[in-house]
This record gives C-alpha cells, structure tokens and sequence, in this order.
C-alpha cells in the first residue's frame, strides 16, 4: 500500500503549462501565512506541517522526499496520537526497486574543531543524564548513559570488543554462563563464569558452554 502524497512534479519548459512562484517580504508583511492544502502552513515562522492523529504511517503528513519517478523515498513524519506526540525520520523505497536504505546522522567538522552528535531523552525538572553522545576530536570518545542513578543500557545479543590492533573478542551471556569468546591464532577459545550458585570459578573451553 502507498503512500496517499501529492506528487505533482515542476511542469518542463516545453510543456504548456503554467507554474507559479510565490515570494514574501517579511519585514513588509509579518504574520502572513500561505496554506497549501490542509496541512502545509509558510509563514514568518518557518514551515508548519500539521500532525495527523490517524496513527498509521500511510497516513501520516508529512516532509517528504521523492525520487525522479515521484516515489518516495522518505521524508520526516508527525503523528499526534493519543497520550503521546511522534516525529519520526524515514527512509522506504516505495518502488520496491531492491535499493538499500540509509539514514544518516552526520556532524563534520574541520581538524581545527570537534563534530559532535548528542541524541538524548529529558523529562521537565530533571537532569539530563539519558542520551547517546560521539565525539570526533582528537581523543575521540562515545558515551551511552542512562539515568546514572537507575537507569539501564540494554546490548543484546552480545557486545563485540575491537583492539587498537583489531584483536576481537565477544562478550555476551547465554544460559547462566557469562562468556568471553576470543580468537587466539584460529583457535577460537571461551573462557567463561556460571553466575548461578556460589561458584567463582573461571572455566576454559574451545566450544561454547550449554
């Protein structure tokens, strides 16, 4: 099922067709708005999309993006639900041409400054102490913090540690059994704790625990 989207494209010079181009001087007329359609307001304010509060994505209004055969090709989506309010980010191939997906969130910079990308989650009269922070500098670093004082970073299934020098190891749980699996000359060694009972010994296999 498609999207329900305006796709009109720019008539070209050769057809016989008329378009129309329309322009505001601010400082002449403050508070004049354009409506186009039901839901696209311009105005001195910015661009204005009003939410849907259908709930489901083909319904959503949004700003929207179109290839040359007007499919689209995703677009920023707002959806007023009941109890809660979505701004979602999107990427779809509509003409199920097989074409990968990607969405893209990039800060460059020059060598002279840092790129930072901070995606966090706050709540009024609370500290800010949930998000997920990378920096590109010259000691670059990468924070995930949840709540310092309750919070929880959930990774799963496993958590995949590289070396300087591209050593690998997995670290991941299964069962009861806390694993570290390393690969040590093509020999793939795992060296594991049950963390059930009393037991604090570590034990050394080279075929997973069970």
């Amino acid at each position: 099922m498609a999207r329900k989207f305006p796709k009109i494209l720019q008539p070209a010079e050769a057809d016989n067709e008329i378009s129309y181009n329309v322009s505001m001087e601010l400082q002449h007329f403050t508070g004049v708005t354009l409506v186009i359609g039901d839901t696209v307001i311009l105005s001195d304010d910015g661009v204005q999309v009003i939410a849907s509060s259908d709930g489901d994505y083909y319904a959503v209004n949004a700003y929207s993006f179109l290839d040359v055969d007007t499919n689209e090709i995703g677009g920023m989506y707002g959806r007023d639900d009941a109890g809660q309010n979505v701004v979602g980010f999107r990427v779809v191939d509509e003409a199920a041409n097989d074409d990968d997906t990607v969405l893209e969130i990039a800060s460059t910079s020059t060598t002279d400054a840092e790129a930072h990308v901070t995606i966090q989650a706050n709540r009024t009269g609370e500290s800010t102490d949930t998000y997920i922070y990378l920096e590109r500098s010259a000691s670059s670093e990468i924070d995930i913090i949840s709540n310092a004082a309750a919070g929880r970073v959930r990774i799963r299934p496993r958590i995949n540690l590289l070396g300087e020098s591209l050593e690998i190891c997995d670290i991941y749980i299964t069962g009861s059994y806390f694993v570290i699996k390393y690969t040590d000359g093509g020999t793939v060694r795992y060296k594991y704790l049950d963390l059930s009972g009393t037991g604090a010994t570590w034990t050394h296999s080279t075929s997973e625990p069970s």
